[in-house]
């Protein structure tokens, strides 16, 4: 039943509180009944409280914690429950309380629901103005919680492949294959120092070809991949045409793989296109009216062709790029510095549909660039660090720090998806992935940082999808997850922190894993 709201308390409801052991891996009951309510801070400051209190006691409270992505909340409908983490705290002498797990279970589906709701709009409250969004983006932004909507499967994802007693078969990680170092005889320049400094930082796998390119400071190593894992070929390094060594801030293969696209992040008004096969720059487009944050292909597997276009954008507008006209820009959609766009990423279709993510944790839809935006999904007020796209667009996956989001396009009951037409409200919820509250607990996870979300790709529809924190690879089984299991994941520790991973191009059976001093590869089993 619903306990009478307290003074200031937005929300206030009973449940039975439980805490995670992880070494039985169960949840232990620690208090029947125990009042949960849901605060604004009166300090001053933007952030909303959980608190929980003993029924025996009202007035005692027991766990205060402020309202933050860093909880690594789920719901769980079917059982009434809300499943959280204590993040680890410091002490006066600065040791740190390892984290702790909860699951708080309630008593009526309809506290559950008001809960949930309340909760979404408190965490979305803590930095974005919730009141200042339509009622469609606000039923949106609630439901981002839920996890009782599967999405719809298409006919031609039905049929899945079974195991000799007809159970579902999936592929499972393996375990870490021996990699091969960064190496290459460094050279006597004036960047030599720097170099021995820097760490792997970036990983391009090529479509047309079986290489690895790894940036690691000024330089970059090139790989071969093999059954057997990868070879190591030869060393790269970055110059401009005045001799001039940097460090790119992104690298993209091009044109068959053959040409690689860089930006340097202390001239971002200029795009440079490098021949891989001779290992050094042979363009340079410098001199642009709008500066350059973040290219990507004009369609998914554009790398595929000769095509030489590209797409790029800054905080306030997005570019479509000809290297074959005079003015570089062919198309362009700028956003006016007052409406602070702040556009971060994108990615592209197979049709050349663009999705872009921006710093304010917004998701613009596009048909073509120059014109206004489809559909534009408000996001949960977190920024978007990288952003992917099914080949058919039929869904974007969006990555910020703490959790992924899994959005689908389609409009139930139209023809046309979110690419083509405005979704409105009409649009699903997003699916919310994050690592399950008690993985945090049972590995010791302290930080959550999500490296960028990539599904696999090749010639078959997506069935996986691979991103990593700290020392571990994480991989969603797609397919279950648009059942609905968002938890359907497996993870898999490395000896060091992950850097870059992604599913060798037509392989999902192979993960290419970038760590700051190596380079190796899982097989899926």
């Amino acid at each position: 039943m619903m306990a009478a709201p307290s003074s200031g308390a937005l929300i206030r409801v009973i449940g039975d509180l439980f805490s995670y052991d992880p070494s039985s891996e169960k949840f232990i009951l620690r208090i029947s009944n125990a009042i949960a309510t849901l605060e604004k801070d009166d300090s001053g400051s933007t952030s909303f409280l959980l608190h929980l209190y003993k029924p025996v006691d009202p007035e005692k409270l027991i766990l205060e914690q402020i309202i933050a992505d860093d909880m690594r909340h789920q719901f769980f409908s079917t059982e009434l429950n809300f499943v959280w983490v204590l993040p680890p705290q410091l002490e006066d002498d600065e040791a740190k309380i390892e984290t702790q797990c909860f699951s708080l279970r309630l008593k009526t589906a309809g506290d559950f629901v008001q809960f949930r709701n309340q909760f979404s709009v408190c965490l979305f409250e803590s930095k974005l103005d919730f009141s200042k969004l339509n009622v469609s983006d606000q039923s949106w932004v609630r439901d981002s919680e839920r996890d009782d909507v599967p999405m719809d499967l298409s006919s031609d994802e039905t049929e899945e492949e079974t195991d000799d007693e007809g159970n579902p078969k999936y592929s499972k990680l393996g375990d870490e294959k021996s990699g091969v170092k960064v190496g290459g005889k460094q050279s006597d320049d004036d960047d030599e120092e720097e170099d021995r400094e820097a760490f792997n930082s970036q990983l391009a796998l090529g479509y047309s070809t079986d290489r690895a390119f790894v940036v690691r400071g000024t330089k970059m190593g090139v790989f071969k991949s093999s059954e057997d894992g990868l070879d190591y070929q030869s060393m790269m390094k970055f110059k401009q045409k005045d001799g001039h060594g940097f460090h790119p801030g992104q690298i993209m293969l091009h044109q068959q793989d053959q040409s690689m696209l860089l930006l340097d992040p202390k001239n971002p008004n200029k795009v440079m296109r490098m021949d891989v096969e001779r290992g050094s720059i042979v363009d340079e487009w410098g001199g642009l009216t709008n500066s350059v944050g973040n290219i990507a292909r004009p369609e998914k597997y554009a790398n595929l062709t000769a095509n030489p276009e590209f797409v790029a954008l800054n905080e306030n507008a997005l570019m479509r790029m000809d290297p074959r006209t005079r003015e570089l820009v062919v198309q362009t959609k700028a956003y006016a510095k007052g409406t602070r766009a702040k556009l971060a990423c994108m990615a592209t279709t197979g049709a050349g549909y663009v999705a872009v993510a921006s710093q304010n944790g917004d998701i613009r839809l596009f048909d073509q660039i120059g014109k206004n935006a489809k559909t534009h999904l408000p996001g949960l007020g977190v920024p978007i660090r990288g952003i992917d796209v099914t080949e058919d667009g039929t869904f974007v996956l969006a990555t910020t720090k703490d959790f992924l989001l899994l959005i689908d396009t389609r409009v139930r009951g139209e023809e046309k998806g979110g690419f083509l037409k405005s979704m409105g409200q009409k649009k699903p919820p997003p699916l919310r992935l994050a690592l399950r509250p008690e993985d945090i607990t049972k590995h010791k996870i302290r930080n959550v940082d999500f490296t960028v979300a990539h599904f696999n790709t090749g010639n078959s529809l997506e069935k996986n999808i691979v991103t990593s924190t700290g020392p571990f690879v994480v991989v969603w089984n797609l397919r279950q997850v648009k059942q609905g299991k968002r938890n359907a994941y497996q993870i898999k520790r490395y000896r060091d922190n992950v850097v870059a991973d992604e599913f060798e191009y037509n392989n999902d059976g192979k993960i290419i894993v970038t760590l700051p001093n190596d380079v190796t590869y899982n097989a899926m089993k």
